[in-house]
């Protein structure tokens, strides 16, 4: 009589709950709170450097030869002579002469306003647009000729020195938050290492079960994804708030080379990705970690 034999065939493991007791690690219980402290400094840098890139997009329209001529008020100056010559300049296109009212306004924020602020010696202010060829050089010495206090100051050079600065500072913001997210990715690997080291003798129980390196690697893949995934919607639920404090704050200062801050659609949509696209590298990085570190324990 003869008995049938079957070839033993690998145990097949459950993929919706993990074989191995992650929830009982200090280490997992931990893990998003750090990745919720990064997140959210990398959500605030993320976030100011896009209002720093709207002020450079409000600020970025033409201003090659515009500039502003400023008569000093002095006793004695013959302003309408002066408007008169600068009219017929040689390279001006048109000049507009701004209004007291409008210097106020535009002082006000900066002087403070107040009794003293109407003895304060306002100078004369032309706004010029020059033709092309010509530049504020040009005609800062045909003004010096008969109005040699005259000044005459080039919008273009001076708005190109700010807008590098501020793209300097913006992509500062956007390093930080790169490496910010570089160290959750160290911090994810480390801690998968230490948990396959951790979890060893359970992961050669799998082996002998017939569970493949790829399905351990997995497992461990998973869970990195949602501690992440969990840490870094805390992270941005946390810096929404801080955001808003800082735009609070920022709005009561009338100050105008602040940027305007607010959430746009392009802003809300970079916080609310920023956790799962850190969760889908987090994945990447810690399952191709836990391969190399349990090819290495066998």
């Amino acid at each position: 009589m003869e008995i049938a034999t079957e070839n033993p065939r690998p145990a097949r493991f459950s993929r919706m709950k993990p074989d191995l007791p992650f929830d009982r690690e200090d280490a997992n219980r931990y893990l998003p709170w750090v990745i919720a402290v990064i997140t959210c400094l990398a959500a605030c840098l993320l976030t100011a450097g896009m209002w720093l890139g709207s002020v450079l997009l409000a600020g970025g329209h033409d201003l090659s030869g515009m500039a502003q001529v400023q008569l000093p008020a002095i006793e004695g100056q013959d302003t309408e002579a002066f408007e008169k010559t600068l009219r017929n300049a040689q390279g001006v296109d048109s000049v507009r002469r701004i209004e007291s009212e409008r210097l106020r306004e535009l002082l006000n924020p900066w002087l403070g306003g107040g009794e003293a602020f109407d003895h304060l010696p306002i100078p004369v202010t032309f706004e010029v647009q020059l033709a092309s060829g010509y530049n504020a050089d040009k005609l800062r010495k045909a003004l010096h000729k008969d109005f040699p206090g005259a000044v005459v100051g080039d919008y273009a050079t001076w708005m190109a020195d700010f807008q590098r600065a501020l793209d300097g500072l913006r992509h500062a913001f956007y390093l930080l938050a790169l490496m910010l997210s570089g160290a959750a990715l160290a911090v994810v690997a480390l801690v998968t290492r230490a948990s396959i080291q951790l979890h060893f003798p359970i992961v050669r129980l799998l082996h002998r079960m017939g569970a493949e390196d790829a399905y351990v690697a997995r497992q461990f893949r998973h869970n990195a994804f949602i501690q992440t995934l969990k840490g870094g919607f805390i992270g941005v639920a946390a810096a929404i708030p801080l955001l808003g404090l800082l735009r609070l704050f920022l709005g009561g200062m009338e100050t105008p080379l602040l940027p305007q801050t607010g959430f746009s659609p392009a802003c809300i949509g970079a916080l609310l990705l920023l956790p799962l696209a850190l969760s889908l590298c987090v994945a990447l990085v810690s399952g191709q970690s836990a391969v190399a570190m349990l090819r290495r324990l066998h």
